[in-house]
C-alpha cells in the first residue's frame, strides 16, 4: 500500500508540475524511481475466505508445523488455533480472527458485522505427542486421564489437518478415535460431519451435525455447518429429481 501511494503521489506532482525537495517537475515529464525490496510480510489466508488472516513477522525454522498431532490449548478459539498449526517453531506472526470465530466471546455482548481479533502470536515450541501416549497400559489412573486429554486434543487437531489437505477418510477416523473416548465431543462431531459431507455421505453427517447442535445448541461454527449440510440436501433432491426426470422422457 505504501508503494501504491509513492506512485500515485509522483504522478499526481507530474500532472500538476509542483515542487518537492527544491526541485521543479515540468509537468508531463517522465519520473524514474529506483527501488529497493528491503523486505516484505507474508500475509497468508487460512482457509482461503479471507476469515482468517496471517502476517508473517519473522519466518520460523524448518519444515515442522505443530498440525500432525501435536500439543494445543483448547482454550485458544478455533480460528487463532487454525492459524497456529500453520506455523513453524520460531515464527512471530500477526494473526487476525474474523466474527466467525469469536462466538466464544458471547458473553461480552453483541458482535458487530465487523468484528475481528488481532493476535500476536510467537510460536515457540511445539510437541509431537501423540506416539507417546498410543501405549498407556503401565499408566496409573492419573496418568491415563491427563493422556487421554492429549490425546483427544492430539487427534482433534490432525483431523482439522486433514479437512484441510481434503484427506476426508483420516479426518474421519481420527474424530471417531476421538469419540470413543468422548462421545460428547463438539469439535469432533463436527470435524466429522465435515468429512462426511465433503464426501455426501449426507445422512452421517446430518447425524453428527444435529448431535453436536444438541450439545451446543449456541455453537456458531456448528450452525454454520448444518446451514450448509442443508443446502447440500438441496442440491441432492434436485439432482436426483433431473435424473427421474431424464430416465422417464428416455422411456417415454
Amino acid at each position: 500500500m505504501e508503494l501504491t501511494s509513492l506512485l500515485l503521489d509522483g504522478c499526481r506532482l507530474l500532472q500538476k508540475g509542483e515542487t518537492r525537495n527544491d526541485h521543479n517537475i515540468p509537468p508531463n515529464a517522465n519520473l524514474v524511481i529506483h527501488l529497493e525490496l528491503v523486505s516484505w510480510k507474508s500475509v497468508v489466508d487460512i482457509m482461503g475466505d479471507k476469515k482468517i488472516l496471517k502476517k508473517i513477522i519473522k519466518v520460523g525454522e524448518g519444515y515442522d508445523r505443530p498440525s500432525d498431532g501435536s500439543v494445543a490449548k483448547e482454550q485458544i478459539n478455533d480460528g487463532l488455533d487454525r492459524a497456529i498449526m500453520t506455523m513453524r517453531k520460531g515464527e512471530h506472526a500477526i494473526v487476525t480472527v474474523s466474527k466467525d470465530f469469536l462466538y466464544c466471546y458471547k458473553e461480552f455482548g453483541s458482535i458487530s458485522a465487523n468484528s475481528v481479533v488481532i493476535y500476536e502470536v510467537e510460536l515457540v515450541d511445539f510437541t509431537k505427542a501423540i506416539k507417546y501416549i498410543e501405549f498407556d497400559h503401565t499408566f496409573n489412573d492419573v496418568e491415563k486421564c491427563q493422556s487421554n486429554a492429549l490425546r483427544l486434543s492430539c487427534n482433534l487437531n490432525n483431523a482439522a489437518c486433514k479437512l484441510k489437505l481434503e484427506q476426508y477418510p483420516e479426518a474421519s477416523r481420527l474424530c471417531t478415535e476421538v469419540l470413543e473416548l468422548d462421545p460428547s465431543n463438539v469439535k469432533a462431531l463436527f470435524r466429522r460431519s465435515q468429512a462426511y459431507l465433503r464426501t455426501s455421505q449426507l445422512e452421517n453427517a446430518e447425524a453428527d451435525i444435529k448431535r453436536a447442535l444438541s450439545i451446543d445448541p449456541d455453537n456458531r461454527e456448528v450452525k454454520l455447518g448444518y446451514k450448509e449440510l442443508k443446502e447440500k440436501q438441496k442440491q441432492y433432491v434436485r439432482y436426483e429429481a433431473e435424473i427421474c426426470s431424464t430416465m422417464l422422457s428416455k422411456m417415454g
